[in-house]
């Protein structure tokens, strides 16, 4: 979650969006905007920036100006596939990044695609001159828009040696001077995706670890998954993985969606319940994503019905979750809380013995142990002053 954002803010506040530097692994963030497309389109519909570095910008570009993500999916995918063919993949002299971005961009980016992207898509870059992040966010062409992508995914020996320029400056890739790049007065309300795990909104869910690792103002953690990303981001070592990794940002956007969007203020009533909300929303996960997806075709058709299907559906949610909440609280009132009240008396009664019994077993004590002294006085008594004819040893004395 964006830091000092509730997750209610995250349905009511227009948000922007940042996607960080990843290189290849943009197939995860791909995955996240598609899962957003198809679940909650208004989320990048009513965005006011969309921001990316480096391979970031390229997934920023393609939702701004409403490309295709599964074609440009497909298109990393193949050319994944050509590297594999080539010995030292994009370090082979054979293979031009560079030149196979230039051509995706000129392909599938719309020739308006400056007039989408003005003033929305904002692309980090980081200037040779002092090393200092720039915002590029003003496009008069497509061929604009192109030559910004461009200087924002240019690393130095990867993609060439002759840096590219915008306006007459040179640049070269913006994730050197800020990995995940959130406008100044944006910072509270910016929604942020990284395809490594870190203080980010939509990551991988690794397991903590000791150690953070400090990129460009982000924090990663330091672990070996993350280290086999950084790789995979690079040099792709397999297909499966750039696949992989686009199906987990579908689904981790769509357990985000779960915790911060979808469930809205019926997760929030149970939470006052102290109910645990994402096993009930994982539950819940069927009917939601069945809703949105005839939200998705009906919208289209019959927004009266759509509106009408949202009025039911929001009805049903509260109606399914006042009966599990009230069953629980009934459940609890009428056989936890007896058993729970009469452990606490059993446990007070048995505090309250314990001194009871300490104060009478004194008394006591003292009355058996003097009873005690009593009995061997009157036995020695007994044998002092035993008479004659009932001792066997005594002898009457001479007279």
């Amino acid at each position: 979650m964006a830091p000092g954002v509730s997750s209610c803010q995250y349905r009511e506040v227009p948000l922007s969006i940042s996607f960080s530097g990843s290189g290849f692994l943009a197939t995860y963030q791909l995955g996240v905007a598609q899962c957003l497309l198809n679940y909650a389109p208004r989320i990048l519909h009513t965005a006011p920036f969309v921001v990316g570095a480096s391979a970031g910008s390229l997934v920023a570009a393609a939702v701004v100006c409403e490309m295709s993500l599964i074609n440009i999916r497909d298109e990393m995918l193949n050319f994944a596939k050509q590297m594999k063919s080539f010995p030292l993949g994009p370090f082979n002299p054979s293979i031009n990044v560079f030149h196979w971005l230039k051509n995706v961009l000129h392909k599938h980016l719309p020739s308006e695609a400056h007039q989408m992207a003005s003033r929305r898509l904002a692309v980090a870059v980081t200037r040779l001159s002092d090393g200092k992040t720039s915002v590029i966010s003003e496009f008069h062409s497509k061929e604009d828009v192109v030559q910004a992508l461009l200087c924002s995914c240019f690393v130095p020996g990867y993609c060439g040696m002759l840096p590219p320029s915008f306006k007459g400056e040179h640049y070269m890739d913006g994730g050197f001077s800020s990995m995940q790049p959130v406008l100044p007065p944006l910072c509270s309300h910016t929604l942020t995706v990284s395809p490594f795990s870190g203080e980010t909104d939509i990551c991988p869910p690794d397991t903590p670890c000791m150690w953070d690792v400090v990129v460009s103002g982000t924090t990663f953690k330091g672990n070996m998954a993350n280290s086999k990303r950084v790789i995979n981001a690079l040099y792709p070592l397999a297909l499966e993985t750039l696949e992989q990794a686009y199906h987990s940002g579908y689904k981790d956007a769509i357990n985000f969606l779960l915790s911060n969007v979808l469930l809205g203020n019926q997760m929030m009533y149970l939470s006052m319940f102290g109910l645990p909300a994402r096993i009930l929303s994982n539950l819940l996960l069927p009917l939601m994503l069945a809703f949105f997806a005839v939200l998705k075709s009906s919208h289209r058709q019959a927004p009266d019905l759509v509106y009408w299907i949202w009025r039911v559906f929001r009805h049903y949610n509260f109606f399914l979750f006042n009966i599990i909440v009230c069953s629980l609280k009934k459940n609890i009132k009428d056989r936890v809380m007896p058993i729970t009240l009469l452990l606490q008396w059993l446990k007070l009664q048995q505090e309250y013995e314990v001194p009871q019994r300490q104060r009478h077993s004194t008394p006591h004590h003292k009355l058996s142990s003097s009873a005690h002294s009593e009995d061997a006085w009157h036995g020695s008594l007994h044998r002092r002053f035993v008479t004659p004819s009932s001792n066997k040893n005594y002898r009457e004395p001479l007279t």
